[in-house]
């Protein structure tokens, strides 16, 4: 659903940044094309399309591994 507040319009694409219960609503930053933040918003599960979702990491070690899995991480 459009979210005017924010001058969103459906097929807008934002980042989750968290999830509240087990998945019911996600909190989603949404940016420009350059990476500055237009907002977030709390959005229910049902006005979301997943299709372009990515994996989610834990921690920073899971996305080093993964962007460049044969590169040693220091500690």
């Amino acid at each position: 659903k459009p979210l005017p507040n924010l001058g969103l319009e459906p097929g807008d694409v934002g980042v989750v940044v968290h999830v509240y219960g087990q998945g019911s609503a996600y909190e989603v930053e949404f940016l420009t094309m350059d990476g500055h933040t237009i907002g977030l918003e709390t959005v229910d599960a049902a006005d979301l399309d997943k299709q372009w979702a990515m994996p989610l990491f834990t921690n920073v070690s899971d996305w080093l591994l993964d962007l460049a899995p044969d590169t040693p991480i220091s500690s």
